[in-house]
Protein backbone atom coordinates (compact mmCIF):
# COMPACT_ATOMS: atom_id res chain seq x y z
CA UNK A 1 0.00 0.00 0.00
CA UNK A 2 1.00 3.32 -0.90
CA UNK A 3 2.28 6.08 1.32
CA UNK A 4 1.24 9.88 1.09
CA UNK A 5 3.84 12.48 0.46
CA UNK A 6 4.51 14.32 3.72
CA UNK A 7 3.52 17.58 4.43
CA UNK A 8 6.56 18.57 5.55
CA UNK A 9 8.34 17.40 2.97
CA UNK A 10 8.98 20.90 0.70
CA UNK A 11 7.51 21.00 -2.50
CA UNK A 12 9.86 21.23 -5.85
CA UNK A 13 8.08 22.47 -9.01
CA UNK A 14 9.23 20.60 -12.37
CA UNK A 15 10.66 22.88 -15.18
CA UNK A 16 8.11 23.36 -17.85
CA UNK A 17 7.97 25.43 -21.45
CA UNK A 18 5.06 26.59 -22.87
CA UNK A 19 5.77 27.27 -27.27
CA UNK A 20 3.33 29.39 -29.00
CA UNK A 21 3.15 30.94 -32.35
CA UNK A 22 4.06 35.32 -32.02
CA UNK A 23 0.77 36.07 -32.91
CA UNK A 24 -2.57 37.33 -31.36
CA UNK A 25 -4.98 34.34 -30.04
CA UNK A 26 -2.23 31.37 -30.51
CA UNK A 27 -2.74 28.00 -28.99
CA UNK A 28 0.02 27.20 -26.55
CA UNK A 29 1.43 23.76 -26.56
CA UNK A 30 4.04 22.57 -22.96
CA UNK A 31 6.56 20.24 -22.14
CA UNK A 32 7.24 19.26 -18.11
CA UNK A 33 10.85 17.53 -17.74
CA UNK A 34 12.91 17.78 -15.57
CA UNK A 35 16.29 17.71 -17.62
CA UNK A 36 14.96 21.39 -18.85
CA UNK A 37 17.40 23.88 -18.27
CA UNK A 38 18.27 27.74 -19.12
CA UNK A 39 21.48 27.65 -20.96
CA UNK A 40 20.08 25.28 -24.03
CA UNK A 41 16.49 26.69 -24.17
CA UNK A 42 17.22 30.43 -23.36
CA UNK A 43 20.58 31.50 -24.28
CA UNK A 44 21.57 30.17 -27.48
CA UNK A 45 19.93 32.13 -29.78
CA UNK A 46 21.46 35.99 -29.66
CA UNK A 47 19.52 38.23 -31.70
CA UNK A 48 22.21 40.62 -32.78
CA UNK A 49 24.58 37.77 -33.50
CA UNK A 50 22.37 36.21 -35.88
CA UNK A 51 21.37 39.50 -38.01
CA UNK A 52 25.00 40.61 -37.57
CA UNK A 53 25.86 37.02 -39.26
CA UNK A 54 23.41 36.68 -42.16
CA UNK A 55 23.81 36.17 -45.46
CA UNK A 56 24.86 39.23 -47.50
CA UNK A 57 23.32 40.01 -50.59
CA UNK A 58 25.96 41.52 -52.78
CA UNK A 59 28.50 39.79 -54.21
CA UNK A 60 29.65 36.60 -53.03
CA UNK A 61 33.16 35.14 -53.69
CA UNK A 62 33.29 31.34 -54.39
CA UNK A 63 35.86 29.47 -51.52
CA UNK A 64 39.59 29.86 -53.17
CA UNK A 65 38.26 31.02 -56.53
CA UNK A 66 37.50 34.19 -58.16
CA UNK A 67 33.83 33.59 -59.76
CA UNK A 68 31.46 35.78 -57.48
CA UNK A 69 27.40 34.73 -57.05
CA UNK A 70 24.68 37.04 -55.60
CA UNK A 71 23.60 36.58 -52.31
CA UNK A 72 20.47 37.56 -53.21
CA UNK A 73 20.33 34.64 -55.78
CA UNK A 74 21.12 32.18 -53.47
CA UNK A 75 18.79 33.35 -51.05
CA UNK A 76 15.77 33.18 -54.10
CA UNK A 77 17.15 29.28 -54.55
CA UNK A 78 16.33 28.82 -50.73
CA UNK A 79 13.16 30.39 -50.87
CA UNK A 80 12.32 28.32 -53.60
CA UNK A 81 13.96 25.02 -52.03
CA UNK A 82 11.63 25.76 -48.57
CA UNK A 83 8.64 26.14 -50.74
CA UNK A 84 9.30 22.64 -52.19
CA UNK A 85 9.31 21.28 -48.71
CA UNK A 86 6.13 22.61 -47.73
CA UNK A 87 4.53 21.36 -51.09
CA UNK A 88 6.27 17.44 -49.69
CA UNK A 89 8.17 17.34 -52.43
CA UNK A 90 12.04 15.36 -52.60
CA UNK A 91 13.15 16.67 -55.66
CA UNK A 92 14.42 20.04 -55.87
CA UNK A 93 14.95 22.56 -58.81
CA UNK A 94 17.84 24.29 -57.68
CA UNK A 95 19.45 21.71 -55.24
CA UNK A 96 20.93 18.10 -54.63
CA UNK A 97 19.90 16.30 -51.33
CA UNK A 98 22.82 15.57 -48.93
CA UNK A 99 21.19 14.24 -45.66
CA UNK A 100 17.20 13.83 -44.41
CA UNK A 101 17.36 11.26 -42.18
CA UNK A 102 16.82 14.37 -39.49
CA UNK A 103 13.80 15.77 -41.59
CA UNK A 104 10.22 14.89 -41.40
CA UNK A 105 8.28 15.69 -44.76
CA UNK A 106 5.18 15.20 -43.47
CA UNK A 107 5.26 17.59 -40.54
CA UNK A 108 7.98 19.98 -42.59
CA UNK A 109 10.20 19.93 -39.47
CA UNK A 110 13.47 18.97 -38.18
CA UNK A 111 17.57 19.62 -40.32
CA UNK A 112 18.22 18.65 -44.06
CA UNK A 113 21.09 19.29 -45.44
CA UNK A 114 21.25 19.91 -49.40
CA UNK A 115 23.93 21.68 -51.70
CA UNK A 116 22.94 24.31 -54.98
CA UNK A 117 23.15 22.38 -58.33
CA UNK A 118 25.11 25.10 -59.41
CA UNK A 119 27.48 27.08 -56.95
CA UNK A 120 30.03 25.50 -54.64
CA UNK A 121 27.67 26.50 -51.23
CA UNK A 122 25.57 23.70 -48.90
CA UNK A 123 22.62 24.47 -47.14
CA UNK A 124 21.77 23.39 -43.39
CA UNK A 125 18.11 24.10 -42.91
CA UNK A 126 16.27 23.84 -39.45
CA UNK A 127 12.42 23.69 -39.10
CA UNK A 128 10.50 23.46 -36.45
CA UNK A 129 7.27 24.61 -34.71
CA UNK A 130 5.08 25.30 -31.39
CA UNK A 131 3.64 22.21 -31.55
CA UNK A 132 6.60 20.24 -32.77
CA UNK A 133 9.44 21.41 -30.39
CA UNK A 134 7.67 20.75 -27.18
CA UNK A 135 7.65 17.39 -28.60
CA UNK A 136 11.56 15.74 -28.62
CA UNK A 137 11.24 12.33 -28.08
CA UNK A 138 9.22 11.80 -31.22
CA UNK A 139 12.16 12.70 -33.24
CA UNK A 140 14.26 9.57 -33.43
CA UNK A 141 16.71 8.06 -31.16
CA UNK A 142 19.65 10.11 -31.48
CA UNK A 143 17.34 13.64 -30.68
CA UNK A 144 16.21 12.16 -27.81
CA UNK A 145 19.48 11.49 -26.25
CA UNK A 146 20.75 14.75 -27.07
CA UNK A 147 17.84 16.10 -25.36
CA UNK A 148 18.36 14.18 -22.11
CA UNK A 149 22.13 14.99 -22.27
CA UNK A 150 21.96 18.29 -23.09
CA UNK A 151 19.19 19.75 -21.09
CA UNK A 152 16.56 20.26 -23.33
CA UNK A 153 19.01 20.67 -26.26
CA UNK A 154 17.92 20.01 -29.90
CA UNK A 155 19.43 20.78 -33.43
CA UNK A 156 17.43 23.37 -34.06
CA UNK A 157 18.58 24.96 -31.17
CA UNK A 158 22.72 24.20 -31.41
CA UNK A 159 22.37 25.12 -34.90
CA UNK A 160 22.82 28.99 -33.64
CA UNK A 161 26.09 28.25 -31.71
CA UNK A 162 27.60 26.82 -35.50
CA UNK A 163 29.27 30.29 -36.07
CA UNK A 164 30.06 31.79 -32.73
CA UNK A 165 31.82 28.29 -32.17
CA UNK A 166 33.34 28.60 -35.66
CA UNK A 167 34.94 32.03 -34.58
CA UNK A 168 35.70 30.32 -31.49
CA UNK A 169 37.83 27.52 -32.92
CA UNK A 170 39.66 29.88 -35.66
CA UNK A 171 40.92 31.95 -33.30
CA UNK A 172 42.25 29.00 -31.13
CA UNK A 173 43.77 27.45 -34.27
CA UNK A 174 45.46 31.00 -35.59
CA UNK A 175 47.31 31.29 -31.85
CA UNK A 176 48.39 27.34 -32.51
CA UNK A 177 51.80 27.15 -34.57
CA UNK A 178 50.63 23.59 -35.40
CA UNK A 179 46.64 23.32 -35.96
CA UNK A 180 46.92 26.45 -37.80
CA UNK A 181 48.74 24.58 -40.33
CA UNK A 182 46.96 21.66 -40.80
CA UNK A 183 43.52 22.72 -40.09
CA UNK A 184 40.80 24.94 -42.06
CA UNK A 185 37.47 25.97 -41.80
CA UNK A 186 34.37 27.02 -43.99
CA UNK A 187 32.52 30.31 -44.28
CA UNK A 188 29.26 30.08 -42.73
CA UNK A 189 26.57 32.65 -42.76
CA UNK A 190 22.87 32.77 -41.41
CA UNK A 191 19.82 32.80 -43.69
CA UNK A 192 16.06 33.94 -42.60
CA UNK A 193 13.09 33.66 -45.31
CA UNK A 194 12.34 36.82 -46.72
CA UNK A 195 9.10 36.71 -43.98
CA UNK A 196 10.47 34.74 -41.31
CA UNK A 197 7.53 33.21 -38.66
CA UNK A 198 8.75 33.56 -35.02
CA UNK A 199 7.68 31.03 -31.94
CA UNK A 200 7.83 32.29 -28.39
CA UNK A 201 9.45 30.13 -25.88
CA UNK A 202 8.66 30.60 -22.07
CA UNK A 203 9.75 28.81 -19.21
CA UNK A 204 8.77 28.03 -15.71
CA UNK A 205 10.66 26.73 -12.45
CA UNK A 206 13.49 26.50 -14.64
CA UNK A 207 17.24 27.54 -12.85
CA UNK A 208 16.46 30.28 -10.49
CA UNK A 209 14.30 31.65 -12.38
CA UNK A 210 10.46 31.77 -11.99
CA UNK A 211 9.76 32.48 -15.42
CA UNK A 212 12.13 33.01 -19.00
CA UNK A 213 11.17 33.82 -22.22
CA UNK A 214 12.72 33.94 -25.70
CA UNK A 215 11.71 34.26 -29.77
CA UNK A 216 12.87 31.50 -31.67
CA UNK A 217 12.14 31.71 -36.00
CA UNK A 218 10.66 29.17 -37.31
CA UNK A 219 12.24 28.53 -40.34
CA UNK A 220 16.05 29.14 -40.55
CA UNK A 221 19.57 28.23 -42.51
CA UNK A 222 22.92 27.93 -42.58
CA UNK A 223 24.87 28.62 -45.75
CA UNK A 224 28.49 27.54 -45.85
CA UNK A 225 31.36 26.92 -48.14
CA UNK A 226 31.45 23.66 -49.77
CA UNK A 227 34.50 21.77 -49.51
CA UNK A 228 35.68 19.68 -52.04
CA UNK A 229 37.45 16.76 -50.83
CA UNK A 230 40.64 15.00 -51.81
CA UNK A 231 39.65 11.97 -49.86
CA UNK A 232 38.05 10.70 -47.04
CA UNK A 233 38.85 10.80 -43.96
CA UNK A 234 38.81 7.32 -42.70
CA UNK A 235 38.53 5.55 -38.82
CA UNK A 236 40.70 2.99 -40.71
CA UNK A 237 43.54 5.08 -41.50
CA UNK A 238 45.08 5.53 -37.78
CA UNK A 239 47.43 8.94 -38.61
CA UNK A 240 43.74 10.22 -39.78
CA UNK A 241 41.78 9.35 -36.75
CA UNK A 242 44.17 10.05 -34.16
CA UNK A 243 45.13 13.74 -35.41
CA UNK A 244 41.27 14.28 -35.68
CA UNK A 245 40.97 12.81 -32.07
CA UNK A 246 43.74 15.15 -31.03
CA UNK A 247 41.91 18.51 -32.43
CA UNK A 248 38.99 17.73 -30.43
CA UNK A 249 40.66 17.29 -27.51
CA UNK A 250 42.70 20.24 -28.33
CA UNK A 251 39.15 22.49 -28.61
CA UNK A 252 37.98 20.84 -25.40
CA UNK A 253 35.13 18.85 -27.35
CA UNK A 254 33.78 22.29 -28.59
CA UNK A 255 33.36 20.03 -31.56
CA UNK A 256 32.15 16.20 -32.31
CA UNK A 257 35.39 13.96 -33.43
CA UNK A 258 32.96 12.11 -35.24
CA UNK A 259 35.34 11.38 -38.54
CA UNK A 260 32.79 12.44 -40.82
CA UNK A 261 32.83 15.86 -39.90
CA UNK A 262 36.21 16.65 -41.13
CA UNK A 263 37.11 16.46 -45.09
CA UNK A 264 40.99 16.59 -46.59
CA UNK A 265 40.31 19.44 -49.10
CA UNK A 266 41.48 19.17 -52.68
CA UNK A 267 42.99 22.18 -53.33
CA UNK A 268 45.06 22.91 -50.34
CA UNK A 269 45.17 19.64 -48.77
CA UNK A 270 44.13 20.71 -45.22
CA UNK A 271 42.26 18.88 -42.93
CA UNK A 272 38.89 20.85 -43.08
CA UNK A 273 36.34 20.75 -39.90
CA UNK A 274 32.97 21.35 -41.91
CA UNK A 275 30.43 20.42 -38.87
CA UNK A 276 31.04 23.63 -35.83
CA UNK A 277 27.90 23.25 -33.61
CA UNK A 278 28.87 23.62 -30.18
CA UNK A 279 29.05 20.09 -28.82
CA UNK A 280 29.86 20.66 -25.48
CA UNK A 281 26.11 22.33 -25.72
CA UNK A 282 24.65 19.25 -27.83
CA UNK A 283 25.72 16.60 -25.16
CA UNK A 284 25.90 18.59 -22.12
CA UNK A 285 29.52 17.98 -21.17
CA UNK A 286 29.75 19.85 -17.97
CA UNK A 287 33.04 18.23 -16.83
CA UNK A 288 36.24 18.42 -18.47
CA UNK A 289 38.01 15.01 -19.34
CA UNK A 290 40.06 13.10 -21.41
CA UNK A 291 40.17 10.43 -23.85
CA UNK A 292 42.46 8.18 -26.03
CA UNK A 293 40.72 6.74 -28.15
CA UNK A 294 37.46 6.61 -30.37
CA UNK A 295 36.31 3.64 -28.23
CA UNK A 296 36.63 5.38 -25.19
CA UNK A 297 34.62 8.82 -26.69
CA UNK A 298 32.00 6.59 -27.74
CA UNK A 299 32.01 4.36 -24.26
CA UNK A 300 32.23 7.81 -22.28
CA UNK A 301 29.10 9.09 -24.37
CA UNK A 302 27.33 5.86 -23.78
CA UNK A 303 27.34 5.71 -20.07
CA UNK A 304 27.21 9.57 -19.78
CA UNK A 305 23.47 8.92 -21.26
CA UNK A 306 22.38 6.15 -19.62
CA UNK A 307 22.98 8.41 -16.36
CA UNK A 308 21.43 11.25 -16.90
CA UNK A 309 18.43 9.23 -18.63
CA UNK A 310 18.10 6.48 -16.14
CA UNK A 311 20.19 7.46 -12.70
CA UNK A 312 19.91 10.75 -12.16
CA UNK A 313 20.14 11.74 -8.35
CA UNK A 314 17.83 14.74 -7.00
CA UNK A 315 21.51 16.75 -6.31
CA UNK A 316 22.20 16.05 -10.00
CA UNK A 317 19.07 17.87 -11.10
CA UNK A 318 19.29 20.48 -8.80
CA UNK A 319 23.48 20.55 -9.69
CA UNK A 320 22.21 20.61 -13.28
CA UNK A 321 19.57 23.45 -12.66
CA UNK A 322 22.75 25.90 -11.19
CA UNK A 323 25.39 25.12 -13.75
CA UNK A 324 26.52 28.71 -15.35
CA UNK A 325 25.75 27.77 -19.34
CA UNK A 326 28.92 30.13 -20.94
CA UNK A 327 31.20 28.37 -18.62
CA UNK A 328 30.71 24.90 -19.89
CA UNK A 329 30.42 26.00 -23.46
CA UNK A 330 33.10 27.81 -23.62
Amino acid sequence: MGTNRSRLRPYEPIPRISTYWDEPSARRYSLTDSHLEEGPLFKTFNKDFFYQHILPTGPIAWRHQSQLVPGQLLSLKIERFVAELKDKKRKFADMVLLKDTDFNYRNFCGCIIVRFKEYPFVVKLFVENPKSFVHPFSKGFEPCCFFVMGGGIMRHLTGFTRIQNLEDIRKLVSQDPYWSQIIDTPRKWFWLPQQPRWFVVEGEHIGNKAHLTTRLPSVYAIVADEIKIKKKVSLLNAEQSHRCMKFCQFTQYRIDPHICNFRVERSTGKLVLIDTENFRALVGLKARFAVDSYFDWYMHLTAKCAKDKFFRTKYDRKMAQQMNWEEYTS
